[in-house]
C-alpha cells in the first residue's frame, strides 16, 4: 500500500484502526511509510510506539521511542518520549529505569502531568529543586 503524502494524518489513524483490529503488523508497516514521508513528524513515532506497547513488543516500543529523543522534534515530544519510556519500563517491572525516564521527562517539562503522575505512582519525589505541580 503506497501513501500519498498530503494524506499521512489519514494513514496514522488507519493505522491505528488496523491495530485495533489485530493487524499490529500492517499497522506497522503503514507507520513506517509514513515515517519516510515525514521522518520528523512525532505523531508517527508515538502511534508506532503505542501499538507496539498495546501488542506487548515491548523492546520494539522503547527502540521507537528511543528514535524519538534522537529526532529531538520539539521538548514537547521529547517529554512525552521520556514519559513513555517509563511507563514500558515499570511494565518490565525496571522501576530504577522507569523513574529515571519520569524525572527526565520532568526536567524537560516541570508540569508534565503523566510524568508526576507515574512518577508518584512508583512513591518517589519530583527531582530536587523541582516543585511538584497539582
Amino acid at each position: 500500500m503506497s501513501i500519498n503524502p498530503k494524506q499521512v494524518k489519514y494513514t496514522i489513524k488507519l493505522a491505528e484502526a488496523m491495530a485495533l483490529n489485530g493487524q499490529v503488523d500492517q499497522a506497522v508497516q503503514l507507520l513506517r511509510q509514513a515515517q519516510l514521508i515525514e521522518p520528523k513528524n512525532p505523531t508517527i513515532q508515538a502511534r508506532w510506539a503505542k501499538i507496539l506497547f498495546q501488542a506487548g513488543r515491548l523492546d520494539e516500543a522503547i527502540n521507537v521511542c528511543r528514535r524519538r529523543l534522537e529526532l529531538g522534534i520539539n521538548r514537547a515530544d521529547v517529554a512525552n518520549a521520556h514519559n513513555d519510556l517509563g511507563v514500558i519500563y515499570r511494565q518490565l517491572g525496571q522501576s530504577d529505569k522507569a523513574i529515571e525516564q519520569f524525572k527526565a521527562a520532568l526536567k524537560v517539562n516541570p508540569r508534565h502531568k503523566s510524568a508526576q503522575k507515574n512518577l508518584e505512582s512508583l512513591n518517589q519525589p519530583p527531582p530536587s529543586g523541582e516543585k511538584q505541580h497539582p
